[in-house]
């Protein structure tokens, strides 16, 4: 059985911990029902990044009129100097911003050395 698409985003731009990176980062993505997502953007280091992965997000939590969900990602990541396949991790929180549409701001820690901490920003609208 095919799982039904969840949401579906747009990346936007980053934040890096080090000076010299791309923080304007246009891209999409999908998130299914079962978890599964998969994306493509124009990275920090100006090349097309594809890349796919599992979401765990946690129920909305109601703050005031808005909602809150938490979620964790992990991944593979390509388009990057290092390798032509990087795992990655993050963390993140959506809160919505009316209707079905939320923002999104996801921290990617990043352990290699010479390398940047990233917040990334997305829109994303749940089906």
């Amino acid at each position: 059985m095919i799982p039904a698409l969840l949401a579906i985003g747009i990346h936007l731009a980053s934040a890096h911990s080090e000076p010299g990176f791309n923080n304007i980062n246009p891209g999409l993505y999908a998130v299914a029902s079962n978890g599964m997502a998969a994306g493509v953007y124009h990275n920090s280091h100006r090349k097309t990044s594809a890349w796919a992965g599992q979401v765990w997000e946690s129920d909305r939590v109601a703050i005031g009129s808005a909602g809150v969900r938490g979620a964790l990602t992990a991944g593979l990541v390509t388009g990057y100097p290092r390798s032509a396949v990087l795992p990655f991790g993050s963390a993140s929180v959506a809160v919505d911003i009316g209707g079905h549409v939320s923002v999104r701001a996801a921290f990617l820690p990043n352990p290699l050395p010479k390398a940047a901490h990233v917040i990334h920003f997305s829109l994303e609208y749940k089906l």
